[in-house]
């Protein structure tokens, strides 16, 4: 479970930007949007990132994406990490990046710091809390001079000193300590923990996928029976969606549609899709929206299973906004049906999901861009919230910030 992150210096974040999960004392949350580690440890289940356009919610997930990608795949020496500084401040230009990600492995609490830049990664530490007492795992800091780096690992981690050295010399200056371990034949077990929780990131910056997910539905029943379900309590009048191999082409997707004639008898209607071979081109008779919302649901029905964290961008772009009120419905109930420990972070520039019953004051965060260029986060829970005004009205008047400036 992610508890927090933060940023400073990548992308549009200057200066240190936090995202928590953590629950502080409130007897109006309701259950169903938090998940109970253990005793007074309580984690949101969701974050909605609200903003204008270009205010710098999508760099949010591209941060956390960054962070999935540089601990789970090994870079080779004369690569580039990808880190991205601020690019408005020249200063900043040639400062490194620092992130920070506190999260549970079940009971147990972990903090993993990085410091990096595109060239070589100058510290990064993992510790635990097998205790009240913070214990270190390992803590990696770069010598300059040597152009090489010092690896420490702590004392309760039983590595002899000969697998301490097959670690080191399999991790360049620019890759993790926690991606080179894959690389290794040891065995470190806080390691393969730590590996197996930053797999459990999923990214999507725009939800297009949809016929990898619908051919995946076809040979998984249970994907199939969970997207149909939620489609009919969507009223919409989809019975079965079937992918056809066209041998080296993608499948197309059969869209079988049930309605009543005016005899009252039902009637099955096929609506075809095409994906083109080269250029990606859907060619279809399906609506944008519904598309939109099968590849969701297809995505959630995998992330509650999986107990992934799931990272939407624009989520329900295409969606009315009871649908996308009705797909975060789905996620907050069947998370507890399927005791999963999936994280949903999304986000949305629609007013209307601020007066939803669903959408609590915990979970709301603004991005706003300041005029200097950078980001700043805040949480909802900050402002002084007017009980008798709705949230929309108090935003559109400019309680919040975060608005466009026009």
């Amino acid at each position: 479970m992610l508890l927090e992150f933060r940023v400073e210096n990548f992308l549009s974040f200057k200066k240190e930007q936090i995202l928590s999960f953590e629950v502080h004392e409130d007897n109006e949350l309701e259950k169903h949007h938090y998940f109970e580690i253990k005793p007074n440890i309580k984690i949101l289940k969701t974050a909605m990132i609200f903003g204008a356009n270009a205010s710098g919610k999508t760099n949010l997930l591209k941060a956390l994406e960054f962070i999935h990608k540089i601990t789970l795949f090994p870079k080779r020496k004369r690569e580039l990490t990808g880190f991205v500084p601020f690019k408005f401040d020249d200063a900043y230009t040639k400062k490194p990046g620092k992130f920070k990600i506190v999260f549970y492995i079940k009971e147990i609490k972990y903090v993993y710091d990085i410091i990096i830049d595109s060239k070589v990664i100058y510290e990064e530490k993992l510790v635990y809390y097998p205790t009240l007492k913070p214990a270190l795992i390992f803590h990696r800091k770069y010598n300059i001079e040597k152009n090489n780096f010092v690896l420490e690992v702590g004392s309760r981690i039983k590595l002899k000193s000969y697998e301490i050295h097959v670690l080191r010399a399999n991790t360049t200056n620019v890759s993790t300590i926690i991606s080179s371990y894959t690389k290794t034949n040891i065995n470190f077990e806080e390691l393969e923990k730590t590996y197996k929780w930053f797999e459990k990131f999923r990214n999507i910056i725009y939800p297009d996928n949809l016929y990898e997910l619908a051919d995946k539905s076809n040979k998984i029943p249970e994907y199939k029976n969970f997207l149909i379900e939620n489609l009919k309590k969507a009223d919409f009048n989809i019975t079965n969606i079937e992918t056809l191999k066209n041998y080296s082409e993608p499948p197309d997707i059969h869209f079988y549609h049930t309605v009543k004639n005016k005899t009252g008898k039902l009637k099955t209607i096929i609506l075809k899709e095409k994906q083109g071979l080269h250029n990606n081109i859907y060619e279809g008779e399906e609506s944008l929206g519904t598309k939109q919302l099968v590849s969701l649901l297809l995505e959630l029905n995998d992330s509650l299973i999986n107990n992934n964290k799931l990272g939407i961008d624009e989520l329900g772009s295409s969606l009315h906004v009871e649908l996308l009120l009705h797909f975060i419905n789905i996620f907050l109930h069947t998370t507890v049906v399927f005791s999963s420990m999936m994280q949903l972070i999304f986000t949305t520039h629609n007013i209307n999901l601020f007066d939803s019953k669903f959408i609590d004051k915990h979970i709301v965060w603004f991005c706003e861009k300041q005029s200097d260029g950078q980001t700043k986060l805040k949480s909802l829970l900050k402002f002084d919230i007017c009980k008798d005004i709705a949230l929309s009205e108090q935003y559109k008047k400019g309680k919040f910030g975060a608005i466009p400036k026009i």
